[in-house]
């Protein structure tokens, strides 16, 4: 809508549109407009003297889209890929990690028990074998002055943390593809699938509905 536009200059066709949809869209505005688009590595104008589309530069740039859109797609794929393998080898590959566990930076940022988390774990799951409710648990540690994960933003311990760790199949050390996942992860065992298992049976027979995120006093 800005009259004194006349150009817009790309370092490269890939910094210009995603995908060849993108491209088509954004050719009509400038076409329409009379304003030119211009791209420095490889040196191409889209539009002639007069205004018109530059048919043999309108083909390159749609080429080096496609070329761009397929280039982009190997590189997220070669980047999940590695993702996987790193999760296969139990070292980090991004994103948050379950309470209980750090990063070891010094070896090859292999994911290891956390003592003092992995230990709160361990307590959570006997006590809520003993009869203790979500709300019971995080009161007492609470009180004793349990912190949660600071990197989550949750300081205190929280129904919907004790909620989380209670229901973290991750926790036994079996492979599990959790919700949203694309690939399975494995960690260091907490907890045995046999109490794992029995707490979710007991969570059952209580059928429960927690609030989340809230911190008991």
């Amino acid at each position: 809508t800005d009259s004194s536009i006349n150009a817009v200059y790309v370092w490269e066709v890939s910094r210009l549109a995603r995908n060849e949809e993108a491209f088509v869209r954004m050719k009509k505005v400038l076409e329409t407009n009379k304003i030119q688009l211009c791209c420095k590595e490889p040196s191409l104008k889209l539009l002639n003297p007069d205004g018109s589309i530059n048919h043999g530069s309108e083909l390159t740039f749609n080429l080096l889209i496609t070329l761009a859109k397929q280039e982009m797609e190997i590189k997220a794929k070669r980047f999940a890929r590695g993702k996987k393998r790193l999760a296969e080898l139990g070292r980090y590959s991004g994103g948050a990690i379950p309470y209980g566990y750090k990063i070891d930076y010094a070896n090859n940022n292999l994911i290891v028990l956390d003592e003092e988390e992995s230990a709160i774990v361990r307590e959570i799951y006997d006590m809520y074998e003993r009869g203790y409710s979500h709300t019971s648990i995080a009161k007492i540690l609470h009180f004793r002055g349990v912190k949660g994960r600071a990197v989550r933003k949750t300081k205190n311990i929280t129904i919907s943390l004790v909620h989380q760790i209670l229901t973290n199949k991750l926790l036994t050390g079996e492979p599990h593809l959790s919700k949203g996942a694309s690939y399975t992860r494995t960690y260091p065992p907490i907890i045995s699938v046999e109490q794992f298992n029995n707490c979710r049976e007991i969570a059952k027979r209580n059928n429960t509905s927690l609030p989340k995120g809230c911190v008991p006093y």
